[in-house]
């Protein structure tokens, strides 16, 4: 959950780009 409060320090307009190649990095994890 440390990402999540990585995003906090993000530029706005990068949030939803980071959050989106955090999760696809969570996803090949689970796989």
């Amino acid at each position: 959950m440390k990402n999540l409060a990585a995003l906090a320090f993000v530029p706005e307009q990068d949030v939803i780009r980071t959050f989106t190649e955090i999760k696809g990095s969570a996803n090949e994890i689970l796989d």
